[in-house]
């Protein structure tokens, strides 16, 4: 059984992991810090905790929740928006890069809510459930748009890797509905996200980060030198030998990966099923043959 101490040390370790991993992704440069009241665990009586991981504007909350809510005997995660404007949370739905949630989207309003605490919900989520865009709308309260983790309690360490991988992919999906630009100019990205389902070592992604001193392999940029050193946060580690291309792990050497910067990654994985290599783009992009 899961006490309250356990819900609030995993959500705190969730929400650290997740905000590492956010800080990193090209994808997410727009989102806002969170308050720093919200920083913290908070009780809501929903047997377990909520965080606060970013916001989206004055006006929409991106947060992570462990707790029992989906009316489930143990606790489960979720990760989504809230605000008190159910028609901003509408406008996010209506956006492109959340079309193919839209298809089935699950919708929960009071009357699907017990009355007293601990609050959750009367007919526990069904295995179907899990993993889909769930619309809660609460009149007079505020409205959610999130996803219920189907990754059972307690959390193994790559369930928590995965979590955190799956609720930056949402985030990214979200920024890309609220802003002004093309969300398809991150497709190419998303190809490899997918990948990540894959083990990976920090270990040698740091090294090779270390090791590339702030240029991208590709282009030649130096990006340590912009945005007094943010402009690192764009590159990213590229597998030489795609770990998709094989279905058991295998030994990756330092040599073996390329980093990159976002755009010429997108480029690289522009065809999902033929990669090209990082030198026939070095070429491409200085106009001469490979």
């Amino acid at each position: 059984m899961a006490s309250l101490r356990m819900i609030r040390s995993t959500l705190s370790t969730l929400a650290k992991q997740f905000s590492a991993v956010l800080t990193r992704d090209p994808r997410c440069v727009g989102l806002l810090p969170p308050l720093p009241r919200y920083r913290h665990p908070r009780n809501d009586s929903t047997k377990g905790y909520w965080v606060q991981t970013g916001r989206l504007g004055q006006r929409i909350s991106m947060e992570f929740w462990l707790d029992h809510f989906s009316g489930m005997s143990t606790p489960r995660v979720w990760f989504g928006l809230s605000s008190l404007s159910a028609e901003l949370l509408s406008r996010v739905l209506s956006r492109p890069p959340l079309i193919d949630f839209r298809k089935r989207l699950i919708r929960r309003s009071t009357r699907d809510v017990r009355r007293k605490p601990p609050y959750q919900f009367v007919n526990p989520l069904r295995s179907t459930e899990f993993d889909t865009l769930v619309h809660e709308h609460y009149p007079g309260d505020r409205h959610y748009l999130g996803v219920f983790s189907s990754y059972p309690w307690p959390f193994a360490r790559y369930e928590k890797a995965a979590i955190c991988r799956d609720a930056t992919n949402l985030a990214a999906m979200f920024c890309a509905a609220l802003s002004e630009g093309e969300p398809s100019a991150f497709e190419g990205l998303r190809t490899e996200v997918v990948t990540y389902k894959q083990g990976r070592s920090r270990t040698l992604r740091d090294s090779a980060l270390g090791k590339s001193k702030g240029i991208c392999e590709a282009c030649s940029v130096d990006y340590s030198a912009l945005l007094e050193g943010k402009g690192m946060r764009v590159l990213q580690v590229h597998h030489r030998k795609q770990l998709a291309a094989t279905d058991r792990p295998r030994l990756t050497k330092l040599n073996e990966l390329a980093v990159i910067c976002a755009n010429c990654h997108t480029l690289i994985h522009m065809n999902s099923k033929r990669a090209l290599s990082v030198e026939k783009l070095r070429a491409m992009l200085r106009g001469t043959r490979a």
